[in-house]
């Protein structure tokens, strides 16, 4: 089955590890020509399919506050969330909500260093819940959440995303942004670009610049990089 835009993939969530098109498909769709659905379709539609139906219950009892028991506080006003859902996708809000802390006393949860819209993406997110236009406008943010609570997933997936942005003239920025957030795969990719392809030459002015200027321990690495590559 192709998962490509039109043949029934028509939007993009982010609901874990990576942007995936998702087939919107009713029960009938996993039986062609009145075949019976052998046991590799069965496993594939409880995949998807039928984890698909769970989707719209999580995001429904986000939108409508249903049996909620916790608000999060943004910039801009509050969400209606749930204690259990927000601890099962991140070990840091489990941690909060575990013990005699504010977010547990008086049932609130503060995130005032997001912007509205950034915020309630990422609350989205954790409730499987994200589009994908909503993960490109506040990716930078949502990482940053991402790495403040421990969110493996969505870390994942904006480095992914992350890394097919990379070009020469972002790559001191990536590689900065990979070094502040633990990021190997981006920090790996940025570090090949500009050595191995030798884009640093292209950027040679920025490049001594940072050099000067970025974390001490990512100076002395991408020195040690550089000096590994004149020994070989």
């Amino acid at each position: 089955m192709s998962c490509t835009p039109g043949n029934g993939y028509d939007d993009v969530r982010i609901t874990g590890r990576s942007v995936r098109w998702e087939a919107v498909l009713g029960p009938h769709d996993w039986i062609k020509d009145g075949a019976p659905l052998t046991s590799s379709c069965l496993s594939y539609q409880v995949r998807t399919g039928w984890r698909m139906e769970a989707q719209p219950g999580l995001a429904r009892m986000l939108n409508e506050g249903i049996l909620s028991d916790i608000l999060v506080n943004d910039v801009g006003g509050s969400i209606r969330a749930h204690r259990a859902v927000l601890g099962a996708r991140s070990p840091v809000f489990t941690s909060m909500f575990s013990h005699d802390l504010k977010e547990k006393k008086e049932s609130t949860l503060d995130i005032s260093d997001m912007s509205i819209g950034a915020c309630r993406a990422f609350i989205g997110y954790l409730y499987g819940d994200l589009r994908g236009k909503e993960f490109l406008a506040h990716r930078s943010e949502l990482l940053r959440a991402g790495h403040k609570y421990d969110v493996v997933e969505l870390k994942r997936a904006c480095e992914e995303s992350m890394l097919n942005d990379v070009d020469t003239d972002s790559a001191l920025d990536g590689l900065h942004t990979a070094h502040l957030y633990v990021l190997p795969m981006l920090k790996s990719f940025c570090m090949t670009l500009l050595k191995d392809f030798r884009k640093m030459y292209e950027v040679l002015e920025d490049f001594h610049e940072f050099m000067r200027t970025a974390d001490p321990d990512l100076v002395a690495e991408v020195k040690a990089n550089l000096q590994t590559n004149n020994c070989g």
